[in-house]
């Protein structure tokens, strides 16, 4: 083979190489959402109080928590704070958060 089909093959590679970089470097990043008891608190509020949550659970990520009142429970801003979507079933709500599920539910369960 010619000299310069091995430059072509070599350049073609490389720039590759520099578009993978470059994608990579220039890719966002998702905003970390700092879970401080601000944010625990605003949550337990959607659910109506620490009162109101009578159970809580980690299912595949999801956390689950069973509350005694559903009425008072605020779907609508529980749902902003989300990142999966609310699914309600009887009086359990399930939510998939941004964040781990087991630290949320670990922090709510040493409010109760």
């Amino acid at each position: 083979m010619p000299l310069w089909v091995y430059f072509v093959i070599g350049g073609g590679a490389l720039l590759l190489i520099l578009l993978f970089t470059l994608l990579m470097v220039l890719k966002k990043k998702k905003p970390k959402i700092k879970i401080d008891d601000e944010y625990i608190n605003e949550l337990v509020n959607c659910y109506g109080g620490i009162s109101n949550i009578s159970q809580t659970q980690v299912d595949n990520g999801r956390l689950k928590i069973t509350v005694s009142n559903l009425s008072i429970v605020d779907l609508e801003k529980i749902k902003a704070l989300s990142s999966g979507g609310v699914f309600v079933t009887g009086n359990t709500i399930k939510t998939l958060y941004r964040v781990d599920s087991i630290t949320i539910k670990t922090a709510i369960d040493s409010m109760r």
